[in-house]
């Protein structure tokens, strides 16, 4: 156990540095007394590791080599971890060859990743997402892919590469490597292996995985979908602009029944208190092809007004203007929805604006006037001293009298551009959510 110790004490004091920062920070604060006991315990770990490590267990060595008394389901002894990141692919083909398939007993590759002892992210990947077999090109043979990690010198960074081993005349070897995400990035998350399968639905298989870059409050999570072309190797199949989200799950489904799985993914909040009100959603990329590209977002309920105006907003950019004015009267309606509190006065402003546009989503549908006119004069009052009362008090007041939709809101743009600042303000609800979009308001 003696030579284990300055492995185990290097990995206590960097858990202990961890702790350090995670009490220090408002999402992971610990209380006074648990840090103590945690500090404590991890002191006295290394005051026995020092001393000799009697009570020690058979806990790998630096060289990650197996212990003695190992038994090798494979029949062949992992090579030593190599110090160089960059030669862990060769290491692992040569492993391969020499083991055969008695190396891909599910779990594949455990026991050389028992054996490196690979570093974790804060959330622990599970074997499927560390190696998988399957098919990731046209034939008709299975490939090995893997995700391998490391620890930076200081700790606080991880090397991240998964590699698809291809099994040819002469061995294994590796065909592909994510080579960008080997870099040291301080604040990148290990990849996890999605699926190794055909997945767009052509006979031949894909290889699909994630990458997660984590900021001073939120992880974004992107998909990678990739196809191996006849002359080209692995090529992405998702947009140069990436699909990703915030704090998002991923899942591969075939929702449509057409034998294509589409990637689906669900979260969307960012853990800032300067983002603001949110929800979260699902937003579903389809195979067109070519690429994978967004084909449906899915708000998920709330039951906050604001969400519930946004909404109707949607339906009304969309052209859909009779289901925008039914969105907004069952807006104005619903006593059950709540304020978020990011705004003073926000029901009163909400509500004369929901008015304002209600009535335009009437008229721009070919409407009568009547109805939509008489709402926007009822609120006059029933808002008077919002912001968003103005809306309403110039529409009603030119429509008539401005040549109609056009007109009066050729009124309503210079009466927001008089005010901008105070519009502008009125409808801050954090950086997550769209900033005020004077052009839009009354758009004919």
């Amino acid at each position: 156990m003696a030579a284990t110790c300055p492995h185990v004490y290097g990995k206590i004091a960097l858990a202990l540095r961890r702790i350090e920062a995670y009490a220090g920070s408002t999402m992971h604060r610990l209380t006074a007394l648990g840090v103590g006991l945690i500090i404590t315990a991890g002191l006295l770990f290394m005051i026995g590791c020092r001393d000799g490590g009697e009570s020690g267990g058979t806990t790998p060595d630096s060289t990650g080599e197996l212990g003695a008394t190992a038994t090798l389901q494979s029949g062949v002894q992992p090579p030593p971890r190599p110090a160089d990141f960059a030669s862990y692919p060769a290491a692992i083909a040569a492993y391969l060859t020499e083991a055969g398939d008695a190396a891909l007993a599910l779990p594949c590759l455990a026991e050389l990743l028992a054996a490196w002892q690979m570093a974790e992210p804060d959330v622990p990947l599970t074997p499927e997402e560390r190696c998988l077999i399957g098919n990731t090109d046209a034939d008709a043979d299975d490939e090995v892919v893997a995700l391998f990690t490391a620890e930076s010198e200081d700790g606080f960074a991880l090397f991240s590469n998964v590699v698809v081993f291809d099994k040819t005349e002469e061995g294994y070897e590796a065909v592909y490597q994510s080579w960008w995400a080997s870099d040291r990035i301080a604040n990148l998350v290990p990849h996890a292996i999605v699926a190794a399968e055909d997945i767009t639905g052509d006979g031949a298989g894909n290889l699909a995985y994630t990458s997660t870059l984590c900021g001073a409050h939120t992880c974004t999570v992107r998909v990678h979908v990739l196809a191996d072309g006849a002359f080209t190797g692995y090529m992405q199949l998702t947009p140069e602009e990436s699909i990703s989200m915030e704090t998002a799950d991923v899942l591969l489904e075939d929702r449509d029944g057409d034998g294509v799985q589409e990637i689906v993914l669900h979260g969307g909040t960012i853990s800032s208190v300067g983002a603001g009100v949110q929800r979260t959603r699902t937003e579903v990329y389809a195979w067109n092809g070519e690429l994978y590209e967004l084909a449906e977002t899915i708000f998920d309920a709330s039951g906050l007004l604001y969400f519930a105006i946004r909404d109707a907003d949607l339906h009304f950019d969309e052209g859909n203007y009779g289901d925008a004015a039914d969105a907004y009267r069952t807006a104005l309606a619903d006593g059950s929805l709540v304020e978020s509190g990011f705004q003073e006065n926000e029901r009163a402003e909400l509500s004369a604006y929901a008015v304002f546009r209600f009535a335009l989503s009437q008229l721009a549908g070919g409407g009568s006037s009547a109805e939509p006119i008489a709402a926007l004069e009822q609120s006059l009052g029933e808002y008077a001293g919002t912001v968003n009362v103005g809306l309403g008090e110039v529409f009603a007041a030119t429509y008539a009298n401005a040549g109609g939709l056009h007109g009066a809101c050729l009124a309503i743009r210079d009466h927001i551009t008089a005010n901008l600042d105070s519009f502008q303000a009125v409808w801050e609800y954090g950086y997550a959510n769209p900033t005020f979009d004077a052009e839009n308001v009354c758009p004919f």
